[in-house]
């Protein structure tokens, strides 16, 4: 009699296992959402203040969202368990489909965000007007493989420039070249603001450096730091076209298996950018918050968000929209051979193609 009450607990069991979801394959399982300190955090940041969670046809959802940084972003996608979206450099997401398929695309969150600045000095130096007075000089940057080096060094070489990296910057002095753009690399964009403003924790100090926006606008204040090329205008100037800078990455199988959850996922994601820039007071508020790293203090958030160009910048663009510039930028990038993976993706890139 007990083995037969054991089997009989054992069926119902399994049957109503069976009807259940199984957690990690859709249902009641977590979404993770990864998101760069920085302009991708500014982005997203209303999402992680309101910590809302994803609401669909299929049901509500929890969401986890964590912030981390652009120099790690890369590593955490290609875990064992990566998130189920990420905002990143657009390149990167065309890479990782291109090698290992784990993410799609799924919109574009921010547009370039990358000036040349000058810090001029208190000595009457006239600031440059051409790129090629760069020939000779020592820019700092970052990220030599990702969105700021690539566009960079693209600029540049279609200036005819020749342009010499320096992945090291205590061979600065030995490597240093008269004929070339000397660009030596660091690991954020903190560091290079801090190479160009001088300050005493710089690892080096440059008369040139790429820094995004927000910090553009914060070192701007001072007199002495000039912007004299908005690298989207030089893009733009050469190539005809805006350049997509951060895309909305979205796992794969998770775009495969529950397309409407994630098409409310990016939805959550347009909103909280169209919030960034609606009240940008209430959005450097909630920024702050979040205690993020490599971050400009509020007034210049404040008013980047509220200038034209923050506009232009933090401006959603879904699939349809964006994929016209993403493949003419993903095909400028490899035809220089720069990191996208060998190729420019296929169709099976686009989420819902």
């Amino acid at each position: 009699m007990r083995k037969k009450f054991l089997a009989i607990i054992l069926s119902l069991t399994l049957i109503i296992g069976a009807s259940m979801p199984l957690t990690g394959c859709g249902g009641s399982r977590r979404i993770y959402i990864y998101v760069p300190s920085g302009p991708p955090l500014i982005a997203a940041a209303h999402m992680f203040y309101e910590n809302e969670d994803v609401v669909y046809s299929g049901g509500t959802r929890r969401v986890r969202y964590v912030q981390t940084t652009g120099a790690v972003i890369s590593s955490q996608l290609a875990r064992r368990n990566p998130p189920d979206f990420a905002l990143a450099p657009i390149n990167l997401a065309a890479t990782n489909y291109n090698i290992t398929g784990d993410f799609v695309f799924g919109g574009v969150a921010l547009w370039g965000i990358f000036h040349i600045v000058e810090n001029v000095g208190s000595g009457g130096i006239v600031p440059i007007q051409d790129l090629s007075e760069l020939r000779g000089e020592v820019i700092a940057a970052y990220q030599r493989n990702m969105s700021p080096g690539v566009v960079l060094e693209t600029i540049l070489e279609k200036a005819g420039l020749t342009v010499n990296p320096i992945m090291y910057p205590l061979e600065l002095d030995s490597r240093r070249r008269d004929d070339a753009v000397n660009i030596v690399y660091l690991s954020n964009n903190a560091e290079a603001s801090a190479a160009v403003l001088g300050l005493p924790t710089a690892i080096v100090s440059t008369r040139f450096a790429l820094v995004a926006e927000p910090e553009v606008s914060a070192i701007t204040q001072r007199d002495y730091i000039k912007s004299p090329f908005n690298m989207q205008a030089e893009w733009y100037r050469e190539f005809g076209f805006s350049f997509p800078q951060v895309a909305i990455m979205v796992r794969a199988t998770l775009a495969q298996r529950e397309p409407e959850l994630v098409s409310a996922v990016i939805d959550m994601i347009s909103s909280s950018i169209a919030k960034a820039t609606a009240d940008p007071v209430d959005t450097a508020r909630v920024v702050e918050t979040l205690n993020p790293a490599y971050m400009a203090e509020a007034p210049a958030i404040i008013s980047f968000l509220d200038s034209v160009r923050g506009q232009e910048v933090f401006s959603f663009a879904s699939v349809s929209e964006s994929r016209t510039a993403v493949e003419s930028f993903l095909t400028v990038l490899y035809e220089r051979r720069a990191p996208v993976g060998g190729r420019v993706p296929d169709d099976g890139f686009f989420f819902g193609v």
